[in-house]
């Protein structure tokens, strides 16, 4: 069938409308005439669509007349058609191709860079190194891909604060992952890096110290990572001799995160009344005066929305003056039960926000599970998300006390 319909596509047909008694006749005759017709619909009693190739329309004329019914042409579809009504505008074939050439010309260039890892003047900085070294809005993406890896070399020599860097081109954009060096703090003889959050290690990068865990392995919460102790041998006095150094590295892990909110069936809504209360007050610096108003204010709860017109802005805000709109409208307080489906609506985007807090957008996976509470319905959440866990642990000093610092 599908075969059929793009033959049908490529040599041409014809929407017809066959009007009059009788249609049974023609549709007998088209079933017995070898015709490849489709589509037939009845719009009305009288009237009938029918889908038929272009060529056999001389043959369905024949039948039309010698049933005496009435045929219009409604539509010519397919590609000979479609390819006359391009010969004939000419200046949209050749705007359309003149489109299209730029299109594919300018798909070849670079004008967006985007920096990750980076920010405020170091991603200044490091867009500048990228200019010189070409990689720059109007470059083509060819000068790019033959020079990348040059490019990421250089760059990370003229980049100290970069432990890694990447330079993928997608399209017209250009995307730079940047790994930021972490430096552990100043003045600091002596640390270790240990687990900040328990987690499934995924990737470690010792910088300064010797690794204790590896690739793959579960760790908790204060867990040693990277050892500041450094083993080395005595050839003089030929045994082993620990030096302290401050250790620094980079280690990601698979962590999750536990979020849950709660959400009232029951909620008190707010239902106006009638009676509003509009005030009309002139503000001159901290001065408020009151121009006209109508309307009654009674006892009761009232809304109040304010509208603001700024009439002079002086240099010194204290000096403002504005036009002041007071609308009090007075509420009734309904008490409401909320159904199943607009509960866990407001706790979805109350858990989205969560995440948007703690900044999870980017998280592998999120499983959900949702309790009855007396009115309330808790939603939990589980998210799985990979971070850098490496904490900077100070080592005691002499008479002194252990210290916690996070790397930045």
């Amino acid at each position: 069938m599908h075969f059929n319909r793009l033959i049908s596509f490529l040599t041409g047909y014809l929407v017809i409308l066959i009007r009059g008694a009788h249609l049974e006749k023609i549709i007998n005759l088209m079933a017995t005439s070898g015709l490849y017709v489709w589509d037939i619909r009845r719009l009305e009693p009288q009237t009938l669509e029918v889908k038929i190739r272009a060529h056999g329309f001389k043959r369905l004329r024949e039948m039309i007349h010698r049933t005496g019914l009435h045929a219009m042409i409604v539509s010519k579809r397919g590609w000979p058609f479609i390819w006359r009504d391009i010969n004939r505008r000419k200046i949209f074939l050749l705007g359309a191709v003149a489109f299209t050439s730029v299109l594919f010309y300018l798909s070849s260039f670079v004008f967006f860079i985007n920096v990750d890892g980076f920010t405020g003047h170091e991603k200044e900085r490091l867009l500048n190194a990228l200019a010189r070294k070409g990689l720059k809005p109007g470059v083509t993406r060819r000068q790019i891909l033959e020079r990348k890896n040059l490019i990421e070399r250089e760059i990370m020599v003229d980049t100290p604060n970069a432990v890694w860097l990447g330079i993928t081109i997608r399209g017209i954009v250009a995307e730079i992952k940047v790994v930021k060096r972490k430096n552990t703090p100043h003045l600091i003889k002596a640390c270790d890096i240990v687990a900040g959050r328990s987690g499934v290690i995924t990737k470690l990068i010792t910088i300064r110290g010797i690794p204790v865990v590896k690739e793959g392995d579960s760790v908790a919460r204060g867990d040693l990572l990277i050892s500041g102790s450094i083993w080395y041998n005595d050839p003089q006095a030929n045994n082993l001799i620990s030096r302290e150094v401050p250790a620094n590295g980079i280690v990601e892990a698979r962590v999750w995160y536990d979020l849950n909110v709660s959400e009232p069936k029951i909620v008190w809504r707010p239902e106006f009344l009638p009676s509003v209360r509009r005030e009309y007050k002139l503000r001159w610096g901290p001065k408020l005066w009151t121009l006209f108003g109508w309307g009654e204010k009674k006892d009761g709860n009232y809304s109040l929305i304010r509208q603001r017109k700024r009439i002079f802005q002086g240099r010194n805000p204290i000096a403002i003056v504005e036009l002041i709109k007071d609308n009090w409208q007075e509420v009734n307080w309904r008490r409401v039960r909320l159904s199943d489906s607009e509960v866990r609506k407001a706790a979805v985007r109350s858990i989205n926000e969560k995440i948007r807090d703690f900044g999870l957008q980017k998280h592998v996976s999120k499983a959900m599970a949702w309790r009855e509470e007396d009115n309330f319905l808790k939603l939990m959440v589980t998210l799985e998300t990979t971070q850098d866990i490496a904490t900077v642990k100070l080592r005691p000093e002499r008479g002194g006390k252990e210290h916690h610092e996070i790397i930045e």
